[in-house]
Formats: structure tokens, C-alpha cells, sequence
């Protein structure tokens, strides 16, 4: 059984990292010419997190930017690899939230209608 706190068996994993981004919303990594994957892929061993991991490791973080009118993100890593998350609540009404951003010194939450919150991180 999972020991207290694990997240085994859970479909989050709860991690305490010094960089982290959780999509709620559409997600897909490809390059100039290839879609890699996306949040419909397979999740089973050997599917999904076996492609991402092969896809970025070793690679490094270009830039970060999250453009109006709905603050999709994209994440631009060396080796011409994109990590796109695209904002699926633009409803001005929705709170839904689309995606996270952990950095070592601030959390960004982007939801519905574009809105965007930025906080200073507090680590536990």
C-alpha cells in the first residue's frame, strides 16, 4: 500500500520542486516539423511519460511566455522542442484553471477569461 503523503495510485503526483508546470487544460509538445505528444497520448508504461521524459531530458529551458488574449503557455527548450498548454476556459465567468507555474520565488495560476494570478511562492 502507498505509504502516508504518496501519491501512488493517485492521478496527481505531489511534488515539492524547484520548477513545476500542471496543466488542467490541452497540452502538447512537438517541434518545427512533429508533434511529439499531447494529453490525449497513451499513459500506460512505455506510452506517454516514457515520450515526454525521452523528449526533454537534456534539455534545457530557452523561454517561458504566456500571451494574451488567453495566456496559453508555451515553453521553448533547446533542441527546438515546445511545450504548448492551451487556455480552455477564455469564459470571462469560468474559474476553471487551466494551468501552474511554480518558479523558486513565485506561483503563476492562470484561469478562466485569461486571468492571471502571480503570488510569491510559499514553500512548506
Amino acid at each position: 500500500s502507498p505509504s502516508p503523503g504518496s501519491s501512488e495510485g493517485s492521478p496527481l503526483r505531489m511534488n515539492d520542486c524547484e520548477y513545476s508546470v500542471f496543466a488542467w487544460d490541452p497540452w502538447r509538445i512537438e517541434t518545427a516539423t512533429d508533434e511529439v505528444c499531447t494529453w490525449m497520448d497513451d499513459r500506460s508504461k512505455g506510452g506517454i511519460s516514457d515520450r515526454i521524459l525521452s523528449a526533454l531530458i537534456g534539455s534545457h529551458i530557452i523561454r517561458v511566455t504566456a500571451d494574451r488574449p488567453a495566456f496559453d503557455l508555451t515553453i521553448e527548450f533547446s533542441e527546438g522542442k515546445c511545450l504548448l498548454v492551451f487556455n480552455g476556459t477564455a469564459r470571462e465567468d469560468s474559474d476553471e484553471r487551466s494551468w501552474d507555474l511554480s518558479t523558486p520565488d513565485q506561483e503563476f495560476e492562470v484561469s478562466g477569461g485569461g486571468r492571471i494570478n502571480v503570488d510569491p511562492r510559499a514553500w512548506d
